[in-house]
């Protein structure tokens, strides 16, 4: 690149920068990542604490079921709503319309899914094959809150931040209660968070028609632009999806639960620093949708957006590591 091209490029990308909230915007992000993270590692060791470790390794075995259900099942909506409400927001409404039935179909197809497999993944036991009934009713309820949740990042960033950590909230609140009164158990544990899904997507819907997203009307040509965008998505996020679960739902299949449930613990350890890296991206990520052509100021933002979380990550693994260490002596 040559120094004036440089030049340009950051002298754009610095306009970007100075618009209004821009900084707060990341710091508040990253504040949310951050409560959010808290929340579930503490509803977390309540589970481990709680339930034991053969329970844990149940409920471990059942959740990174549930985690490649929902990616499948999503087909990579998520990324193509908000690219899509942020590009075209007169079209926004009908966009959200439409994705709800695309999530309402897959749904249904993941309800049934769940509940064909469930004696099979639980290996014949009755008791762990509810808890992946009810898991199967918990994917049903994230799945419908899909597209309220993703519209609101491009339209709102705040309340899609407010609606991203209430559920974590709220059922880190109903554990905490649970275990409190000495009711929590697998199934308990596994109808909170089906409960409390069901809650987010509900509140996800009123924020999207306080923000101007709700009620619209589902256009079918607008299935082929979230369709294709979204099969792009779903290709890219499946190996990593897949390499950071394969651990677990081979395991599920292979070892006693109680093992599972120790390594489930071990592997949360480098997901620490997700919340900070990952604030760079939310915040980036609408806003260079929004931007329909392509400028050198883009590409900067672009360019930190990659080695601003690359830093982050690095500094944060790192600061893991060591951490990891030292519970080691």
């Amino acid at each position: 690149m040559s120094v004036p091209a440089a030049r340009i490029r950051w002298q754009g990308f610095a306009t970007i920068l100075k618009s209004p909230g821009a900084g707060r915007t990341v710091a508040s992000t990253a504040a949310f990542n951050m409560v959010l993270f808290g929340a579930l590692g503490l509803g977390g060791v309540l589970l481990a604490r709680t339930l034991g470790p053969t329970a844990r390794g149940q409920y471990a075995a059942i959740t990174a079921w549930l985690d490649v259900a929902l990616m499948i099942g999503q087909c990579g909506q998520p990324a193509a709503l908000c690219f899509h409400v942020a590009r075209d927001p007169e079209c926004a409404r009908e966009y959200v319309a439409t994705s709800r039935a695309f999530m309402l179909t897959t749904s249904a197809l993941v309800l049934i899914a769940g509940m064909l497999f469930a004696p099979v993944l639980a290996h014949g036991s009755s008791e762990v094959a509810a808890g992946y009934r009810i898991a199967s009713g918990a994917a049903v309820a994230a799945l419908a809150g899909t597209g309220y949740v993703s519209s609101l990042q491009a339209r709102d960033l705040h309340r899609w931040n407010v609606v991203r950590v209430s559920q974590p909230l709220l059922s880190l609140t109903a554990i905490t209660g649970l275990w409190a009164l000495r009711l929590l158990t697998l199934h308990c544990a596994l109808t909170v968070l089906a409960a409390t899904l069901l809650l987010q997507a509900f509140f996800a819907y009123c924020c999207c028609r306080v923000s101007g997203l709700a009620p619209g009307t589902s256009e079918p040509a607008l299935v082929s632009p979230l369709a294709c965008y979204g099969l792009t998505q779903l290709a890219a996020l499946a190996p990593t999806t897949f390499n950071t679960q394969l651990g677990q739902l081979v395991l599920s299949q292979t070892v006693p639960a109680a093992d599972l449930g120790r390594y489930a613990i071990a592997v949360s350890l480098p997901l620490l620093p997700m919340p900070l890296a990952s604030a760079v991206g939310n915040v980036a990520f609408p806003r260079l949708a929004a931007l329909r052509v392509t400028t050198e100021a883009t590409r900067g933002l672009q360019f930190l957006a990659v080695i601003g979380s690359a830093v982050i990550a690095s500094a944060g693994t790192y600061s893991t590591t060591l951490f990891s260490l030292r519970l080691n002596f």
